[in-house]
């Protein structure tokens, strides 16, 4: 989005903005909380970019539109990562599934849930209203109005147990909204733990089986077997019906990555980051599923490793794989991220095994990026505009990141010994032919051009 635009949002009137989105609203009667908790009419579809777009003429509308980034629009607008991801859902099982879920943000004395959805699957608009609650500060309107905007819409936007492999979200409110939903139908509960052992990937089982061990303060091979038998329809004699039901109910609401609200500031970053580059490396992980019948996500971020997970089903060999996924990641971030290593998880199709991991230099080559080779072909024209929207985003997650990092280290936690650093030494970088090029060779050689040799030193051409 061009700099020309920063003056016209400028002088959006957020107070209209918020009239727009209220006008949508209705008081729920029910909930006794601090305040107001909102739903948004049915029959009323208003989405925040319209409410925040329609203080422009509608010249300055389509001309703007032309920019897919309609989250760069809300943004500029109401401050970078106003929009924070409440529920995230996505189907590991498909090679071109991006994430949906709803998201919240605040607009002066309220705060407003609204739908984030895959962006292959937006039809007439990206952030359509679901909720509110008010004062935005007041804890318990919002977690009322969070589960109120779950039961009123997991329907219509997708979430569990409507569809989705694997989700995240709070906890705790995730189960209070489930509860409301499924009830005391125990064939409705076990229905949900068949799904999550049989309908989405088998590393689903360990994720089920640890919620209900931790939920219930049971040994995972105590609930094992219950899980089995529940999701079976099958009586389970060696635990009490109050237990059934809890491992039940633990084992649905917290399959998949959970996120609790009370995570460590470091994790809570790690996974702010991931999330987002995920949303950001959607056209790559695109393309890579599709066309090449690869899946890959990013795992986890340090300061130090990028963890990017891959599984396909396809005879590829594992090292020539995690080269070219690290080098479309690096043509199309450029130095965006730098993270000192790409940490290539290569997984068997069950998803749930390693088969091969890989320890690659990843910041150390940034300047090389674009000449990496990659079977994702990226027309630099088009990327060039879109990289310059999405690197501050990565920018400003990478310096919580790292501010949270470092408060964690300040007090004592993510301290390691010398045994943990022998542990964590890439061994792998050693070996790594692009390595020896940059710490021992020369950076180029008279008469051959930096593509030639960067080649040379990759590929051996």
């Amino acid at each position: 989005m061009a700099d020309r635009w920063t003056k016209r949002l400028a002088r959006i009137d957020l107070d209209r903005v918020r009239e727009r989105l209220d006008a949508a609203l209705e008081p729920v009667a029910g909930p006794d909380v601090e305040g107001a908790v909102l739903l948004a009419r049915e029959d009323a579809q208003v989405f925040l970019e319209d409410a925040i777009l329609a203080e422009l003429s509608e010249e300055e509308q389509e001309a703007l539109l032309e920019d897919p980034w309609y989250r760069d629009v809300v943004e500029r607008v109401l401050g970078r990562d106003a929009l924070r991801r409440e529920v995230s859902c996505w189907t590991e099982s498909s090679m071109v599934s991006s994430g949906w879920g709803f998201a919240s943000g605040t607009i002066g004395p309220r705060g407003y849930f609204v739908d984030d959805p895959d962006p292959d699957t937006r039809e007439d608009g990206l952030y359509r209203l679901l909720g509110a609650w008010e004062p935005a500060g007041s804890r318990s309107a919002y977690e009322a109005a969070w589960v109120e905007t779950y039961v009123a819409w997991w329907g219509a936007i997708g979430l569990p147990p409507f569809r989705g492999e694997s989700a995240s979200a709070p906890e705790e409110l995730w189960l209070r909204a489930l509860e409301r939903i499924l009830g005391d139908d125990e064939a409705s509960w076990a229905r949900e733990v068949k799904e999550v052992l049989g309908g989405g990937p088998d590393g689903l089982r360990e994720y089920a089986i640890d919620a209900a061990a931790e939920g219930t303060g049971l040994p995972d091979a105590d609930v094992a077997e219950p899980i089995r038998a529940i999701a079976a329809g099958e009586p389970t004699p060696e635990v009490s019906d109050e237990v059934r039901r809890r491992i039940a109910r633990q084992a649905t609401s917290r399959c998949g990555e959970e996120r609790t609200m009370g995570r460590p500031p470091r994790a809570a970053a790690s996974e702010e980051l991931a999330t987002l580059l995920n949303e950001i490396l959607f056209p790559i992980r695109k393309g890579f599923g599709m066309y090449l019948q690869i899946q890959i996500r990013v795992e986890d971020v340090t300061p130090r490793d990028l963890t990017v997970q891959a599984w396909t089903r396809k005879d590829i060999p594992p090292k020539e794989l995690a080269h070219n996924v690290r080098n479309a990641l690096l043509n199309y971030l450029r130095d965006c991220l730098p993270c000192e290593r790409f940490r290539f998880l290569l997984l068997y199709p069950d998803r749930r095994t390693v088969r091969r991991e890989y320890l690659l230099p990843f910041a150390k080559i940034a300047r090389f990026a674009g000449m990496l080779r990659s079977q994702a072909v990226l027309i630099e024209q088009n990327v060039d505009p879109v990289r310059r929207e999405f690197c501050p985003r990565i920018r400003a997650a990478w310096a919580r990141l790292l501010e949270a990092w470092s408060e964690e280290c300040e007090k004592g936690a993510g301290r390691s010994d010398g045994a943990d650093r022998a542990r964590n030494r890439p061994r792998d970088l050693g070996r790594d032919p692009l390595v020896r090029y940059l710490l021992e060779e020369p950076p180029a050689r008279k008469g051959r051009s930096s593509v030639e040799t960067l080649d040379r030193a990759l590929y051996g051409t």
